[in-house]
């Protein structure tokens, strides 16, 4: 048994429950202790490894300043710019970025990324080896996926029928949705990080083909994510699908192993639709019984939440559209009470933050518009975008992209195209895995496009294109460093 447990598969098994537990622990309540138990588990387990001689590193490594110094460039204008916010604005320094700091949080991931390079440098030592940390790392995506889009449905469901979570209330949000947190943004990315698993796994012929299980998945998210109140998590969900349901008739033979999970998953959601909306006319009848059109009317939880949800999806087309307008075209009648979920714009709050951040940038000098001036614009957007309703002690342009321009200035926003580039570059000349890097850069540059503090603030945006720079260097690896880092 302790033989198993060092031999180089387990090891990997392990890692890859580390990579799953820190890119989706925004995703479930409590997921945060679990991954740091569990990184204090994978540590010591090393540790043990190590000086028990049981665990062994490979000598055919290549040289991490070789290999990963698209990711040192960034991380130095990362840090130059914490250097300045500390060095000329000690006063904003100790305000913004110490007290419940997103920039302490990156700094975290950073740490995260450069353990999770020695480990890949220093342990996956053959295609072979990354092949199969590919596949558990689908696997595990995949199955936490179900696990957590399984217990939103069942709390949605405890919510609407008035059962409630009970002593879960402090930990789980309470809104009626499926959202377990009340960032429902992340909820969604951990299901479409599943659905893209999940596909790869049809696509490479490793999804076990039980019954009519695997017609259920798609639906599955479907549902979890229309009810999650995510317009972000619907509209990549919808663009995804008609995106793989376009390869699935492509005439070639590699895509048509989804030719058959689409036809019958797309009739899952259909029926999923058709549910709901026979549902609102059913209702809507009912209601219509028993109030005059232009009355106040009480409707039933479900009909509540359904009507907010829609919403919020409402806006997408109609961005001036309320909570009340909804309810009175779904049931012909005024709300008794305000609904807890509110609406906001769709991307005029981003677009405003992406136009002040140039307002902020043409006040910088020359050397700061060449550098940056660190991270003194989290309280200069703490105080533009200040409101009542949502509170800020700092903020942030939500872009990635504008954000290194402000923290780091011209020279770091160019490491970061140079950086992306790169990548690219190495996606393009390595065929091996491109479809699941595809999948998740895709996933993780719309989150960091959107919402993103940094390109470091999404884990699954930066952990894929790690492994893509390991995946063209193992794949590109001398023959007989292959031969030789054979796993076992």
């Amino acid at each position: 048994m302790k033989q198993y447990l060092f031999k180089r598969k387990y090891t990997i098994k392990l890692f890859a429950m580390l990579l799953i537990l820190f890119v989706s622990r925004m995703s479930f309540p409590l997921m945060k202790y679990v991954f740091a138990s569990f990184f204090v588990f994978f540590a010591g387990y090393l540790s043990y490894g190590f000086l028990s001689g049981k665990l062994k590193r490979s000598n055919t490594q290549v040289s991490l300043i070789k290999k990963w110094w698209p990711v040192c460039l960034i991380v130095f204008f990362y840090f130059l710019g914490i250097f300045m916010t500390a060095f000329f604005h000690p006063d904003i320094f100790s305000k913004a970025l110490i007290e419940q700091s997103f920039v302490m949080v990156d700094v975290i991931h950073i740490l995260f990324y450069l353990i999770a390079a020695v480990f890949l440098s220093y342990f996956i030592v053959s295609a072979l080896s990354f092949k199969y940390l590919i596949y558990k790392l689908s696997i595990y995506f995949t199955f936490l996926a179900l696990l957590v889009a399984a217990f939103g449905l069942i709390k949605y469901i405890l919510i609407v029928t008035g059962v409630g979570i009970g002593p879960l209330n402090n930990d789980f949000s309470t809104i009626a949705n499926t959202s377990l947190l009340r960032d429902y943004n992340y909820y969604a990315f951990t299901l479409l990080l599943g659905a893209a698993s999940f596909l790869y796994l049809v696509f490479i012929k490793k999804w076990p083909d039980i019954a009519y299980i695997k017609y259920a998945v798609l639906p599955l998210f479907f549902t979890c994510i229309m009810l999650s109140s995510s317009r972000r998590g619907i509209v990549v969900m919808f663009f995804g699908l008609l995106v793989i349901l376009f390869f699935s008739f492509w005439p070639s033979d590699n895509y048509r192993k989804w030719r058959d999970l689409m036809r019958k998953s797309l009739l899952g959601i259909g029926m999923v639709i058709l549910f709901f909306a026979a549902y609102v006319n059913f209702y809507r009848l009912h209601i219509e019984t028993r109030y005059d059109n232009d009355r106040i009317c009480e409707i039933n939880k479900f009909a509540e939440s359904f009507t907010a949800i829609s919403s919020r999806y409402a806006t997408l087309l109609k961005p001036e559209l309320s909570y009340s307008d909804v309810h009175f075209g779904f049931w012909r009648c005024h709300e008794a009470c305000k609904y807890e979920l509110e609406n906001d714009t769709v991307i005029g709050g981003r677009l405003e933050r992406l136009k002040y951040t140039w307002t902020l940038f043409k006040d910088y000098s020359f050397s700061e518009k060449l550098i940056g001036r660190g991270f003194t614009y989290a309280t200069d957007y703490a105080l533009r975008f200040y409101s009542e309703r949502k509170p800020l002690k700092f903020d942030y342009p939500h872009n990635f992209a504008f954000s290194a321009l402000l923290y780091s200035g011209v020279l770091g926003l160019a490491a970061i195209f140079v950086f992306v580039i790169h990548l690219l570059m190495l996606l393009i000349k390595t065929k091996r895995h491109r479809l699941w890097f595809i999948f998740l850069i895709g996933l993780g540059a719309v989150f960091n496009l959107i919402s993103g503090s940094s390109i470091f603030s999404v884990p699954i945006f930066f952990i894929s294109f790690m492994l893509c720079i390991f995946n063209y260097h193992i794949n590109h690896a001398p023959k007989n460093l292959i031969k030789n880092g054979q796993s076992s």
